[in-house]
């Protein structure tokens, strides 16, 4: 049984509090960071488009440390007659991250998340939604291990939303050079030119 316990943070000025530890932890969660997890993005984006949504900050803690943040807003939604009131990530994007949490606290951290929403989503009739997460993301993953392998009333439903294609790039430009063709090469040096031609790069 996990030790650690949440936080609920639901004030702007108790947001501005959590900022030196906030990325702090998120220096510490390796390849699962991203810029739209910083405090800077996530404050910013709460003070231009917060209005009419509640902060529903969930601050993880063990032993009087921080192990987690996850940033959730609750929204009132609309349809017909019936009121949905939903959990959600705020400032949904692509690649969203869910949480900051450093990998060594992972379990601890869905654990009690998971308790945290089974009281929460029962006696207040919520529903939580997690928008856009990437199939390989680490949260996902320990959530629906976590949700099947306890007795739970939570039920989980996943669902494909779009696709989205990257590159994975390597450390050094010139490895990346070296995995495109010979035409494809030619192309990217004629724009280059073109580009040192016209501006100032």
């Amino acid at each position: 049984m996990t030790t650690a316990k949440i936080r609920v943070v639901t004030e702007v000025e108790e947001l501005a509090l959590l900022e030196p530890v906030w990325n702090h932890i998120l220096q510490r969660c390796g390849k699962n960071d991203s810029i739209y997890l910083t405090y800077e993005w996530l404050s910013t984006w709460w003070r231009y488009f917060g209005h009419g949504k509640k902060l529903n900050i969930l601050v993880f803690e063990k032993e009087n440390q921080v192990i987690g943040i996850v940033p959730l807003m609750k929204v009132e939604y609309k349809v017909a007659l019936i009121r949905l009131n939903i959990l959600e990530t705020i400032g949904s994007v692509n690649c969203n991250y869910i949480g900051l949490i450093p990998p060594e606290y992972i379990d601890d951290v869905i654990a009690t998340f998971l308790t945290y929403m089974e009281e929460k989503l029962a006696k207040n009739r919520l529903l939580l939604r997690l928008s856009l997460i990437p199939d390989d993301s680490l949260f996902l993953a320990r959530l629906q291990k976590h949700a099947a392998l306890s007795p739970r009333s939570i039920f989980i439903h996943k669902k494909v939303m779009t696709l989205a294609p990257y590159i994975k790039l390597p450390a050094t430009w010139e490895e990346y050079l070296s995995l495109l063709n010979r035409r494809r090469r030619k192309v990217l040096y004629r724009a280059l030119r073109t580009l040192k031609e016209e501006h100032k790069v």
